[in-house]
């Protein structure tokens, strides 16, 4: 009878299925007299925009598979960057090759020497290295995302597994791997292919 009293024709005139049985007892519990079309479209605008937002968030991309193009590559000493095809020299590096003739002579032989790297991280944890389209390593690899860290294993010239960690992250669609390659270390910008 309470409920009777409380809800005006139009919601009585509701079939008694438990969907709207249950938006009936809610809006009487919370005392929400408003029209019952308007609830339902929050409701189901609330719903959408979560759908969306799921499907968002989804989308975005934080796995290692896949090939990836080096966009660009540093060290202590040397930015290259591939995409603009230019090459930035610490002051050291400068103060080496003071006169700006020389500069730009080592500029052309690292460009030359430095070819572009692709790295294939296949789903089976199969790992490549390709430098232009000629294949560099080839190994394993573990992605172990919550520390952040590719584990490499490669065979060396005696034919022996050596293992290598890079930190890497993924942002805004470009991986950032750091390493250390005879004792020097690398900072490689990566994006997908």
């Amino acid at each position: 009878m309470f409920v009777e009293n409380k809800l005006d024709k139009h919601y009585l005139s509701i079939r008694k299925n438990t969907v709207w049985n249950f938006i009936l007892k809610w809006s009487v519990i919370f005392g929400i007299t408003s029209n019952l079309k308007m609830i339902m479209k929050t409701i189901i605008s609330s719903i959408i925009f979560l759908l969306f937002s799921f499907i968002a968030i989804a989308q975005i991309d934080t796995s290692v598979i896949g090939v990836w193009k080096v966009v660009s590559i540093s060290t202590q000493e040397i930015y290259y960057n591939y995409k603009n095809d230019s090459i930035s020299l610490s002051k050291e590096l400068q103060a080496l090759y003071p006169d700006k003739s020389e500069q730009q002579k080592l500029c052309m032989g690292l460009k030359m020497i430095v070819p572009v790297d692709h790295f294939h991280f296949r789903s089976d944890g199969i790992f490549k290295q390709f430098m232009d389209t000629v294949l560099n390593f080839e190994g394993t690899y573990k992605d172990l995302p919550s520390q952040k860290i590719i584990e490499l294993t490669t065979k060396n010239s005696l034919d022996q597994n050596v293992t290598e960690k890079l930190n890497y992250v993924i942002k805004n669609g470009l991986l950032y791997i750091s390493m250390t390659w005879d004792e020097d270390e690398f900072n490689l910008v990566l994006e997908r292919e």
